[in-house]
């Protein structure tokens, strides 16, 4: 059999929101999500919130420093704050 074949294309999958603080946790990061808001409110980057959370004292859950303009994102859109 001579021809060509076309397949059709895959329909993109939905997006899952992703939330990376768990419903338990959610009121120990309250805190540190309105102080983000307000950062980003003020025209500071990412990674400058960053340095301004770990400047007042903001720790991760884990008790690190932030250090990653990701991990501010990811809190941003958790709380649906956008990123």
């Amino acid at each position: 059999m001579t021809g060509s074949y076309h397949a059709q294309p895959k329909p993109p999958r939905p997006r899952k929101t992703k939330t990376i603080i768990p419903e338990n946790l959610r009121g120990v990061y309250a805190e540190v999500v309105d102080k983000a808001v307000e950062l980003r409110g003020r025209g500071l980057t990412h990674l400058e919130v960053c340095d301004e959370l770990n400047r007042q004292g903001f720790r991760t859950r884990t008790g690190k420093e932030w250090g990653h303009a990701q991990q501010i994102i990811k809190l941003l859109r958790s709380f649906g704050n956008g990123g």
